[in-house]
C-alpha cells in the first residue's frame, strides 16, 4: 500500500487550489475566442481578462491600469529591471538586494557589474538597512529588494526604503513570496514596480503580473503587438489570468485567515526538528518571516541526502529555490548571510500551506525522525 504522501514544498509551487482548478478548466471550456479580436467570442475574453485586471488592482490596492499581465514572476522581475534601468540615466547606480531571486540578480547583471552593486544582508537574512537606505537617497538609482526571501521567508524593510526615495529614484520589489501571505498595497508601499506568480499562491502555473506606478512609462521587454498596453505583447491566456484572479482573491481571505494558525504550525514544526536533531538551528529565526517558511541547517548532515531519504518516505521539501534545482553551488542566500559553505549545505527549507494541520505536521515528523536516524547511520 502506496504511503500517501506529504507536501512542503509551497515556496516552490502551491498545489492548485480545487476551486481554482475548476474555475480555469470552465473558462478553457467555455471561452473560445482571443481577447484582442472584436468578435463577440473575443469580447467575452476581453471581459474576463479586464475583470481578472480589477480583481487584482482591489486586492493589492492598484489602479487597474497599473496591472499587467505575464507569464510569471521570472518574466515579471524580468520587464522590471530591463525596464528600470532602461528609464534610469546611463551612469545610474544599480543596488541589487543580495538574497534576490536569480531572476532579479542576473537581468541585474546583465547590464554589466561594474553598474551593479550587491547590497550586503545581514546574518538575520534582512538586507543591510544602512546600504539601502543610502541607495535609496540617490538620486535616480535603480533599487530591487524582495518583500520575502523565497528561501528563509525574511520580510525585507522594503516599506522603510521606499519612504526615503529621492526623487527620481526607481525600486522593483519582488513580492511572489510575498502576495497571499502578508498584506499588500501598492499604493501605500510606493513602489515603483512590484511582481507576482500565480502558483505561488494555489494559482495555476504560468501567469502572473507585474505592477507599474501609472506614472511610469515603462519600456517593454517584447515586442510584437499591442496587448497589455504594449508592455507585453502576445495573446492573454485569458482562462490561465482569471485563474490568477480567484486564486488571489482565495488567497487574501482563506490564507490570511489561516495565518496564525500556520505560523503555530510552523514554529511547532521547528521546535520539533531541532529536538530531533539537538546540532540544527533555524536561519533567520531572528528577524519577521512569513507564516508558512522554515529554513532549517542540519549541521553534520547532508542535506541533499536528506532531501532523498524524505522524498523516498513521502516527504517533498527542498534545498532551496526551485529555479536552482541540481546546482552544484550551495545556496546563494545562505552564503549572503554569511553562512558557510557547509552549513549550507547541511540545510533545508520547508514550506507548509493549505491544508495543514497537527495531526498532518506530526506525521512529517515522524518521517523527518526516520530519514535522519537512516542518514546519520549511513
Amino acid at each position: 500500500m502506496a504511503v500517501p504522501r506529504l507536501y512542503l514544498d509551497h515556496n516552490a509551487t502551491a498545489p492548485i487550489h480545487p476551486l481554482v482548478a475548476e474555475a480555469v478548466e470552465r473558462a478553457f471550456r467555455e471561452l473560445r475566442g482571443n481577447a484582442s479580436s472584436v468578435h463577440l467570442e473575443g469580447r467575452k475574453a476581453r471581459a474576463i481578462v479586464e475583470d481578472a485586471r480589477e480583481q487584482v488592482a482591489a486586492l493589492l490596492d492598484a489602479d487597474p491600469e497599473e496591472v499587467i499581465f505575464t507569464s510569471g514572476g521570472t518574466e515579471a522581475n524580468n520587464l522590471a529591471l530591463h525596464g528600470l534601468l532602461k528609464l534610469a540615466p546611463p551612469n545610474a547606480p544599480v543596488g541589487v538586494s543580495a538574497i534576490e531571486h536569480p531572476s532579479v540578480l542576473e537581468p541585474a547583471r546583465a547590464w554589466g557589474e561594474p553598474r551593479m552593486v550587491i547590497l550586503p544582508a545581514e546574518r538575520s537574512g534582512v538586507v543591510n538597512l544602512e546600504m539601502a537606505l543610502e541607495y535609496a537617497g540617490r538620486p535616480g538609482a535603480v533599487l530591487a529588494i524582495m518583500l520575502a526571501n523565497n528561501e528563509v521567508g525574511t520580510l525585507q524593510p522594503v516599506e522603510r526604503v521606499c519612504r526615503e526615495l529621492s526623487e527620481g529614484t526607481l525600486i522593483h520589489v519582488d513580492a511572489v513570496q510575498a502576495v497571499g501571505k502578508v498584506p499588500i498595497s501598492f499604493r501605500s508601499l510606493g513602489a515603483t514596480t512590484l511582481s507576482l506568480s500565480a502558483h505561488k499562491f494555489q494559482g495555476p502555473p504560468g501567469v502572473g503580473a507585474l505592477l507599474i506606478r501609472r506614472d511610469i512609462d515603462l519600456p517593454p521587454l517584447l515586442h510584437g503587438g499591442r496587448q497589455e498596453k504594449g508592455k507585453r505583447p502576445g495573446t492573454e491566456p485569458a482562462a490561465l489570468i482569471h485563474g490568477l484572479a480567484v486564486a488571489l482573491r482565495l488567497a487574501c481571505t482563506e490564507w490570511m485567515s489561516q495565518a496564525k494558525e500556520l505560523g503555530q504550525l510552523r514554529d511547532y514544526l521547528e521546535e520539533e526538528l531541532l529536538r530531533l536533531w539537538p546540532d540544527a538551528y533555524v536561519h533567520g529565526a531572528s528577524a519577521p518571516r512569513v507564516y508558512n517558511t522554515t529554513n532549517i541547517c542540519f549541521r553534520g548532515l547532508d542535506a541533499q541526502q536528506l532531501l532523498l531519504a524524505l522524498d523516498a518516505r513521502g516527504v517533498a521539501c527542498s534545498t532551496g529555490s526551485a529555479c536552482s534545482s541540481g546546482a552544484p553551488e550551495p545556496s546563494h542566500v545562505l552564503l549572503a548571510m554569511g553562512v558557510s559553505e557547509a552549513e549550507a549545505r547541511a540545510s533545508l527549507r520547508i514550506s507548509l500551506g493549505i491544508p495543514a494541520n497537527r495531526v498532518f505536521v506530526d506525521e512529517a515528523l515522524n518521517r523527518f525522525a526516520d530519514a535522519i536516524r537512516a542518514v546519520a547511520r549511513a
